[in-house]
């Protein structure tokens, strides 16, 4: 292929490493090449269950690192990268990476202390969405802070716990979505200027992608660190009545904090929870039970919670195909009485 042309936008590599590992050398000759493509987005996939040590040993030389000439996407989800060879390749791909705007590396194994020597080498002007798996928050905090334009944080595989690290306030004046568990929100939110998140917000609480297939179970749900990004989010848009504000909320288990989804009573002040002071564009609560049962149960401890919101002018509600469809009609009415301007749905 003649260089400096994009033949392909879009490169995936699968790699089938979870029994046999991975042919280092083969794998190497291919990306060596991927420069000749001239792709936008590059994806590196393999069984997110595999250990390093079921690799096969690639004892040639490193790879020649080749800049990614306009490649605009870089998605890395294989612990193959970890390789003495292979990690020079991907840390050159980000340092000359100037036209990166997405950037989702999960690499089993790669840490703090790891991240800690990449990421001063990395400067991506035009970086708008990141994910870091295994990034400490003093670390990325460094990182962000010479990345302002950020608007997109994937909060994935966050390292949180560091006592000894006295924050300093983050600019990130165009951010307007954060993903992650509701502990890394809020910890992620500390940090963040006040001015920051004032107009467009949205939030997305879900399970931390980066404990998928491993046999940990999840961690509990936390009430008080929800809260306190509802806190965080009340404040920050308090002067600016036409400040959109979308709250996504993944619900995976029916042992959800009572006090929160379902029996507000063990609040002794209801006025002071700060969903009094926030009014919605759009809510959606995604209830990934099992069962029927599962659901209408998580479902009945959401009830009392949705009439605290000041206004939700949207309401999504996504459920599993096999819930029945006389009980959806029953939970829209129910809601519908409470919730008179609101707009709802219910989806499978």
């Amino acid at each position: 292929l003649p260089i400096d042309r994009r033949h392909f936008r879009v490169v995936h590599i699968f790699l089938t490493d979870y029994e046999t590992g991975v042919d280092l050398r083969a794998f190497a000759n291919a990306i060596s090449r991927l420069h000749r493509t001239g792709c936008a987005d590059l994806w590196i996939h393999s069984s997110f269950l595999a250990e390093p040590g079921r690799f096969d040993i690639f004892e040639g030389d490193e790879i020649d690192p080749v800049p990614a000439h306009n490649l605009l996407r870089l998605c890395v989800h294989s612990p193959a990268m970890l390789s003495a060879s292979l990690i020079p390749w991907l840390v050159y791909t980000l340092e000359s990476g100037t036209s990166l705007t997405s950037v989702d590396v999960m690499i089993p194994g790669l840490g703090p202390s790891q991240w800690a020597t990449i990421l001063p080498r990395i400067s991506l002007s035009c970086l708008r969405d990141l994910r870091l798996v295994g990034v400490s928050l003093p670390i990325l905090l460094r990182f962000l802070d010479r990345h302002p334009f950020l608007n997109i944080m994937h909060l994935d595989g966050l390292e949180v716990e560091d006592p000894t690290f006295a924050p300093s306030e983050l600019d990130l004046p165009r951010l307007t979505t954060i993903e992650g568990n509701e502990v890394q929100i809020s910890r992620f939110l500390s940090v963040l200027k006040p001015s920051t998140l004032t107009q467009y917000v949205n939030v997305v609480f879900r399970d931390d992608y980066s404990l998928e297939g491993l046999d940990s179970p999840p961690a509990a749900f936390d009430a008080e660190a929800c809260l306190s990004v509802l806190r965080s989010l009340a404040h920050r848009v308090a002067g600016f009545p036409e400040a959109y504000i979308a709250l996504l909320f993944n619900i995976s288990s029916i042992q959800a904090d009572s006090a929160f989804f379902g029996d507000l009573r063990q609040y002794r002040n209801l006025e002071s929870r700060p969903e009094r002071n926030l009014s919605l564009d759009r809510l959606e609560i995604n209830i990934n039970s099992q069962t029927s049962s599962e659901a209408m149960e998580i479902l009945n401890k959401c009830m009392g919670w949705l009439r605290l919101f000041g206004r939700i002018r949207l309401l999504r509600i996504w459920v599993g195909g096999d819930f029945p469809q006389d009980m959806r009609k029953v939970y829209v009415e129910q809601l519908s009485e409470s919730l008179k301007d609101t707009v709802i749905f219910f989806s499978a």
